[in-house]
């Protein structure tokens, strides 16, 4: 097979409605975070930094604020991020 597929909500939050996909979807190199939360949510933080691969974090719905190296980065829906290098 030349591609993966999961469902989100098939995989094991790592935090109260946060999900990385990056092991369901056997990726080495990039990561995908979703989040499927309540308003005034605060997530759980991690740095991917020593892992070598980059993360892509994209608002569908609602809006946010993720702190990236120190910045506070404001979505809204439609916005995508990376988690900085």
């Amino acid at each position: 097979m030349s591609y993966s597929k999961t469902n989100y909500r098939d995989v094991e939050p790592k935090a109260n409605g946060m999900y990385f996909l990056r092991d369901a979807l056997d990726t080495d190199n990039l990561g995908v975070t979703v989040l499927d939360c309540e308003a005034g949510w605060s997530g759980m933080e991690h740095d991917h930094g020593d892992e070598g691969h980059e993360e892509v974090y994209l608002l569908v719905d609602g809006e946010a604020t993720v702190t990236i190296d120190g910045d506070d980065v404001t979505l809204e829906p439609g916005d995508a991020t990376d988690n900085g290098r």
